[in-house]
């Protein structure tokens, strides 16, 4: 296994509402304990956002992607905003065909984001219109992908090992066409 893909995250506080997570190497389902263990240090001192640094990222693989999508629960469950900086052109069409980017926020560069940290999320604010009804992970290799509607009407995230059970499944809201 590359130690690159277990490297262990960086994690400063950049202001007094946000704390950054600086992801380098690889995000892959092995990097799991190191992300779930900086994402803790980030919210130790209560911080309303925080902002997760792919400037220094040269893979992120489907197994990475229900990482971040494990975070993403995770902060919202506690009421902080999740964003993002850094993030090339190709991981940027990632997370728009994920749809990630309506529930991730991402900004251009630190200052950005940290002046977009704000206040804390309201209980009831869904994850993004519809909730993760749109969201969009298939596994590496497949060769296609298909909106959750198109499959039954639930959607899927299956494969990391961040949740108690193998996957994640929510109701489709028939945004999408068959």
């Amino acid at each position: 296994m590359d130690a690159q893909a277990i490297a262990t995250p960086k994690v400063r506080r950049a202001s007094r509402t946000a704390s950054v997570i600086e992801l380098p190497g690889e995000v892959t389902a092995a990097s799991e304990q190191g992300l779930m263990a900086a994402y803790a240090r980030a919210v130790e001192d209560g911080p309303r956002a925080v902002v997760l640094d792919f400037g220094a990222l040269e893979y992120m693989s489907s197994g990475g992607i229900g990482l971040l999508v494990a975070l993403l629960v995770r902060s919202r469950r506690q009421h902080r905003r999740l964003l993002a900086v850094g993030l090339g052109g190709h991981y940027r069409e990632i997370f728009a065909l994920t749809r990630l980017d309506e529930a991730i926020e991402i900004h251009g560069d630190l200052a950005a984001a940290l002046a977009a940290g704000g206040p804390p999320l309201a209980l009831a604010e869904p994850l993004a219109e519809g909730g993760l009804g749109g969201l969009r992970v298939r596994p590496r290799g497949s060769g296609r992908t298909s909106p959750p509607c198109a499959r039954g009407g639930r959607g899927t995230v299956s494969g990391a090992g961040a949740w108690p059970a193998s996957s994640l499944s929510w109701p489709c809201r028939g945004r999408h066409a068959s």
